[in-house]
């Protein structure tokens, strides 16, 4: 096998360890000696191994990735109101959505727009009251699973659970659900 072994115009570099990875590597001031006129040509053998789940997590485990972002980049989506496709109303305020993600985040919300023409504009004012700020707080969940401020989760605690429990948005509930045993709120 030619494993850890470098031939250059007949001058060859035999790696003590065979290996992979830096320790196999030519130290630079040793290189020198195998340039041909400033070049060096590198011949590299290959060997792909498969099936092996222990090296494959292992090697996918130390694969570096890029931090996630599509918690931030869908809560963007609904900053910008971009391709939004429903409007809310709650109280004088309004709140554009797209079905898309309440479908996914939040189904009993979803439903209550499922057969209404794109675009349309849908009151939450109906009898069961809903602040703006806490409608607002419970938009920023199911787009991006940010929670309020921890006074803000604290004072609105019960309007959240609430609010959470009226739209299906089971994730939120369990955290406010979570802040009110932790706050001791009574409900």
């Amino acid at each position: 096998s030619n494993h850890g072994m470098w031939n250059v115009d007949n001058k060859t570099f035999t790696c003590e360890k065979p290996g992979v990875g830096w320790p196999t590597f030519l130290p630079r001031n040793e290189m020198y000696h195998y340039l041909n006129e400033g070049t060096l040509t590198l011949e590299v053998g290959l060997k792909v191994r498969k099936n092996n789940p222990s090296r494959d997590y292992a090697f996918k485990a130390s694969l570096w990735k890029p931090s996630p972002t599509l918690g931030k980049d869908i809560l963007r989506l609904l900053e910008s109101g971009d391709l939004a496709d429903v409007t809310f109303t709650v109280g004088l305020e309004t709140f554009s959505a797209h079905r898309a993600v309440l479908a996914s985040r939040a189904p009993a919300l979803a439903d209550l727009v499922r057969d209404t023409p794109t675009g349309a504009v849908v009151s939450l004012d109906d009898g069961n009251r809903i602040d703006p700020s806490v409608f607002r707080s419970l938009l920023r969940f199911v787009y991006g699973e940010e929670l309020p401020p921890p006074e803000d989760l604290k004072r609105d605690a019960r309007a959240l659970l609430e609010a959470a429990n009226r739209f299906g948005c089971v994730r939120l509930k369990l955290a406010a659900e979570s802040a009110i045993v932790y706050e001791g709120i009574a409900v």
